[in-house]
């Protein structure tokens, strides 16, 4: 068949092969390097989220209370399979989907604390729903009556906080509370360790 060819046209296909080669051995290149990328990709993704956890203590209705590390964005049902539900556990009272944060207290309270539902409409009770930790609170949730609790935060003061905040939306850092009028320098330092923002 080749002698049947011209040379122009052997030279034609010669050319055509020869790209067609160059072509796949690019082509496997390509797809060398963009599978290393990826594999350096989902490494590091792993290392990221390895590197951010969160401390939580639980107690009450619980097999294994105390204190446990989780990843970032873990929810309550990730510390129940850790720290496991009594059998006389509240479920009813407690929201396994809710996400978890740093340094926060979880009490799961049992069903024999139903009894006292006079408990439940404290102001003890409310407080905590808001307590991040021994007397953390957030500063962007909190109702007045929860504010108030805070050392030199009387109910004036506390209805203040509301009110700024309503206006110029949710605090981005415990120090903006200086913002709201009648709060200096020296009253938010008797109160810093006490206040956090989520």
């Amino acid at each position: 068949m080749s002698e049947y060819l011209s040379t122009a046209e052997k030279k034609t296909i010669f050319f055509l092969g020869l790209f067609g080669v160059i072509g796949l051995v690019l082509m496997l290149i390509n797809n060398t390097t963009n599978a290393s990328d990826e594999k350096i990709t989902v490494s590091h993704a792993k290392v990221e989220k390895q590197a951010e956890t969160i401390i939580v203590h639980v107690e009450g209705a619980v097999k294994k209370p105390g204190v446990y590390q989780l990843e970032k964005g873990d929810r309550l049902i990730d510390l129940m399979h850790l720290a496991g539900l009594r059998e006389d556990a509240d479920r009813t009272r407690i929201n396994l989907a809710r996400k978890l944060r740093d340094e926060e207290k979880v009490m799961v309270f049992s069903t024999k604390d139903k009894e006292n539902a006079s408990f439940l409409n404290s102001t003890q009770f409310q407080a905590s729903v808001f307590a991040l930790g021994p007397q953390q609170i957030d500063i962007n949730r909190a109702r007045i009556s929860e504010l108030e609790t805070l050392p030199g935060i009387g109910p004036k003061l506390a209805a203040s906080i509301v009110q700024f905040r309503e206006k110029n939306g949710s605090f981005k850092s415990p120090v903006d509370l200086m913002s709201v009028p009648g709060i200096g320098q020296k009253r938010y330092e008797a109160l810093r360790d006490q206040i956090v923002v989520w």
